[in-house]
């Protein structure tokens, strides 16, 4: 029987800077406690950059994860 899988909704305007850090929290925690997880980012078109940012997350993390 396969466990849970928890998604994380992270609508994002303009952060570039705190998106890796809370990205990089949430990975952390869901992986020490062995918790499936996904991390699904929304940005309205930030103009600084966000959503190149959460692409370069995706490739650290995978598809799977981001």
């Amino acid at each position: 029987m396969e466990g849970n899988k928890y998604s994380v909704l992270l609508p994002t305007y303009n952060e570039r800077d705190n998106l890796p850090i809370i990205v990089t929290m949430l990975a952390k925690t869901f992986d020490e406690n062995k918790i499936d997880y996904e991390i699904i980012i929304i940005d309205d078109n930030s103009p600084d950059g966000t959503l190149e940012v959460a692409k370069r997350l995706q490739q650290i993390y995978g598809e799977k994860r981001i």
